[in-house]
């Protein structure tokens, strides 16, 4: 079972189940033509005997992993934010990091980041000027600081309206320098006056933080109707909670 689990998570991404089949098939035939060959020129066996293939053994048959998930924070820390993304081939984690350094109020953006990232970047850096007093923030930052925010797996473009939550937060984290709750993952779009607004694909965002272990997801209150379409066995152990606006995102992120 715990093959067929890491197949299904490091080798196969779509909707089906036509990949795994070809993966299961790619294995099987592997293995009676390693048995062939062993066996070749001895007494023909009555019963073949049964193979039994471990999630360690893959590689052996199918080759390096293809696919490998993002790596989710585990320790408080402030400045990196695990948000939620939808792809083709299902939801996705995404480790969003902001650093502070000297300078004189510049925004560095990488990772390979999509116009709609690049504008809630800038819609986060204007949140936390007009709010800096709220968290405890330099008024000046933005004269002495420049920040870098950058979302790792920069080969792999990125981009959409649900990641503004998680920028907002990682910038105000990193200013304040207040740690980021771990196990916590994030996921929406920002307004300049502090609204939190709906996303897609949130059923594939929660099967993503699920799968990654994550207990805590902050999801827009406008997407509530959509809970009740999502199965329990999905929802079982995580804590999904509304949000309306950044202010409420930031009281429950931040330590």
């Amino acid at each position: 079972m715990q093959a067929i689990e890491t197949i299904i998570g490091s080798y196969t991404r779509e909707a089906g189940v036509r990949d795994l089949e070809r993966h299961l098939s790619k294995i099987i035939r592997k293995t009676i033509k390693n048995y062939i060959e062993k066996t070749e020129g001895q007494k023909a066996r009555k019963t073949i005997p049964k193979f039994h293939i471990e999630a360690r053994s893959l590689p052996k048959y199918l080759g390096a992993a293809r696919h490998l998930y993002s790596e989710v924070n585990r320790q408080d820390t402030p400045g990196i934010v695990t948000g939620l993304a939808w792809t083709p081939y299902g939801g996705e984690t995404l480790q969003i990091e902001a650093v502070k350094m000297k300078g004189t109020g510049s925004i560095k953006l990488t990772g390979k980041l999509g116009e709609t990232m690049r504008e809630s970047a800038q819609a986060a850096h204007s949140y936390c000027r007009v709010h800096c007093k709220e968290y405890e923030i330099s008024e000046d930052f933005f004269k002495k600081s420049d920040l870098h925010l950058h979302i790792p797996e920069g080969a792999i473009p990125k981009d959409g309206p649900s990641a503004g939550v998680g920028i907002v937060t990682a910038f105000t984290s990193i200013l304040s320098g207040k740690k980021v709750k771990a196990n916590l993952a994030m996921t929406g779009e920002i307004t300049l006056s502090g609204k939190v607004l709906p996303i897609g694909g949130l059923e594939e965002k929660i099967i993503a933080a699920k799968r990654a272990g994550i207990t805590t997801v902050l999801v827009p209150r406008k997407n509530e109707p959509e809970l009740s379409e999502i199965s329990d066995e999905i929802k079982k152990g995580i804590d999904l909670i509304l949000v309306d606006k950044i202010s409420e995102v930031l009281e429950h992120a931040l330590l």
